[in-house]
């Protein structure tokens, strides 16, 4: 459930930012239109702007992760957080197998 809604959350944040890029930029859409872009150029460059911004956000949101796992692990009693790969391991199999991630019953 809270995962359709991050998605779902994570959607939304993306159009937002493809609509903002887009709504800023209908005047140099429009010049290179007029000028002779294709169409299909057009959309190239919207969607290389997207990717890149994805990328970034992807990218902080990493680096962000690790941080704070390392920040938060000193909060721990009795445990280890040093392996990263574990926690991505953890993710990959809570989405590969949802009902074996979940609480039993």
């Amino acid at each position: 459930m809270f995962s359709a809604l991050a998605l779902a959350l994570a959607a939304i944040g993306i159009f937002g930012v493809m609509h903002s890029s887009v709504a800023h930029r209908t005047h140099e859409i429009g010049v290179r239109m007029a000028l002779g872009a294709r169409a299909t150029d057009v959309f190239g460059m919207v969607i290389r702007q997207g990717l890149l911004l994805a990328g970034a956000g992807v990218g902080v949101g990493i680096l962000g992760a690790l941080w704070l796992t390392q920040a938060l692990s000193g909060m721990l009693y009795a445990r280890s957080m040093s392996g990263g790969a574990g926690s991505a391991g953890n993710g990959v199999g809570g989405l590969l197998y949802p009902r074996e991630a979940g609480p039993p019953g």
